[in-house]
């Protein structure tokens, strides 16, 4: 597990059960550089600025108490917008009738990129219908997932 992976999980511990708290839930944590965090937060409902704002203020008090960044950080709280990503079982299971595009860390098939209708696991694999044809992959291959909303 790299450096990057090892501050992302220690963030998260500290973040998730404040996000929970307040009836959000964490859509995805980026860390940009050595102090820009890029957190994106979601509700069954949306949410909106108030929303962000509101779980910013929370966020940041969980983080200074903690001292697991240090002084300087910038934090960004948002929505995860329309091409949300996906990044734990449940949000498979979650999102499943909706068109998705995954980006897999080895070929499978002959590709590492598939989009088509997501169907929901099956065990620990996710599965996509593409043009009429079922794909399983299995949920530890997926390195990036979203949401693949078209806008018109």
């Amino acid at each position: 597990m790299t450096d990057l992976n090892i501050m992302k999980d220690k963030i998260e511990a500290v973040i998730e059960p404040v996000i929970k708290a307040n009836s959000y839930e964490l859509a995805d944590l980026e860390i940009a550089g050595s102090n820009y965090l890029r957190i994106r937060v979601d509700r069954p409902e949306g949410i909106n600025l108030d929303d962000c704002a509101v779980i910013s203020r929370k966020i940041e008090e969980a983080l200074d108490a903690s001292d697991i960044i240090g002084d300087k950080y910038f934090l960004e709280v948002s929505s995860p917008g329309i091409n949300r990503p996906l990044k734990k079982r449940e949000h498979f299971t979650r999102f499943a009738g909706r068109r998705v595009s995954i980006v897999t860390r080895e070929k499978l098939n002959g590709t590492h990129s598939f989009t088509g209708i997501l169907k929901g696991m099956n065990n620990d694999s996710v599965v996509l219908e593409e043009n009429g044809v079922i794909t399983e992959i299995a949920f530890d291959l997926i390195k990036k997932a979203n949401i693949d909303e078209e806008v018109i």
